[in-house]
């Protein structure tokens, strides 16, 4: 049995990737409402990689303690 590894979610390339994705697939709905859905989808997955770029951004820019 193969294993495969899951992707990497916790990256904001990941989710920008998934954005595009969503994005390429709206254009391609003939249904006003269902494009209206896949560009909402495109919507969240953009706003899950700039928490993740806030996150990484908030982790780096802390000073190091020093003892």
């Amino acid at each position: 049995m193969a294993y495969m590894a899951e992707p990497q979610i916790e990256n904001s390339d990941f989710w920008r990737k998934r954005a595009e994705e969503a994005r390429t697939l709206s254009e391609q709905m003939l249904d006003a409402y269902t494009k209206v859905l896949m560009l909402g989808i495109a919507d969240s997955y953009e706003r899950i990689a700039q928490s993740y770029d806030l996150i990484a951004s908030s982790i780096f820019e802390q000073p190091l303690e020093t003892k």
